[in-house]
């Protein structure tokens, strides 16, 4: 949209992709799935154009990802013609497991969208299902935890 106004130059902007809501009041709000978007942009050799608040958790993705996180358009439109320099976020595990009350924990929706996908099933599937595992949800930081070869190992052995 910046771009087809002439506020930012295309070229600027080509190597980044781009997530966010954009508010009336030009704020970008925050979306969720700033990680895998980050370690999808970094995979098509993009850096990553987020909301202030997403940032680190998008800064998860590693340090070689170019992350711009920006509260506002206005400052974005600064920073892509040297008004204003965005410092690239760090990752924040106090934050991220504050709000998630720590690794493996659910989301508050979880046992309800559960409840609502099996209310969809018909009871002749689910008789057909003979293995169950149930998987919780990893944090930020289990998600780029790297486990140790030895480590690893002794978890492949059982």
């Amino acid at each position: 949209m910046m771009v087809a106004m002439e506020a930012i130059a295309p070229d600027a902007v080509a190597g980044y992709a781009a997530i966010g809501e954009l508010a009336l009041d030009g704020s970008i709000r925050t979306v969720p799935g700033a990680l895998p978007a980050a370690i999808g942009a970094n995979a098509m050799g993009k850096g990553l154009i987020c909301p202030a608040a997403c940032g680190p958790e998008a800064a998860w993705a590693g340090e070689d990802v170019d992350i711009l996180a920006a509260p506002h358009l206005r400052s974005l439109v600064n920073h892509f013609k040297g008004l204003q320099t965005l410092s690239r976020p760090k990752p924040n595990a106090e934050r991220d497991t504050a709000r998630r009350q720590g690794p493996g924990a659910s989301c508050k929706r979880g046992p309800r969208c559960a409840a609502e996908y099996q209310a969809r099933i018909s009871g002749p599937l689910l008789d057909r299902i003979d293995l169950q595992i149930e998987v919780t949800a990893l944090s930020a930081a289990d998600l780029v935890l790297r486990l140790r070869p030895k480590a690893a190992r002794k978890c492949a052995r059982g």
